[in-house]
């Protein structure tokens, strides 16, 4: 089934994902949670994303993930971006 224009997916704060990025020793790592927004890390960007409660004692923490590391994002829960105000723009800047 064709995916319509306006459920279309964005990595949008608020919303929630499930994230699996590559891991030491070849295993990967399994994030689920919200999306807080992108995060300059280096040189690189990395998204991060809060925790829920499937991480145990660890839900509530935001975890950092390397945009290089990640190889595979599941939408679970999409949140809609409000209008934006005042024409900003968003995005990842590098100094």
């Amino acid at each position: 089934m064709p995916v319509k224009e306006t459920t279309e997916p964005n990595l949008t704060r608020g919303s929630k994902w499930k994230v699996v990025s590559s891991g030491g020793q070849g295993e990967p790592i399994v994030s689920s949670g919200i999306f807080k927004g992108y995060v300059a890390f280096g040189h690189d960007s990395a998204i991060s994303i809060e925790l829920d409660s499937s991480h145990g004692e660890d839900a509530g923490r935001v975890r950092v993930i390397p945009c290089a590391v990640v190889l595979s994002l599941d939408l679970i829960a999409i949140k809609r971006e409000e209008e934006e105000k005042g024409g900003e723009e968003r995005g990842v800047y590098f100094g």
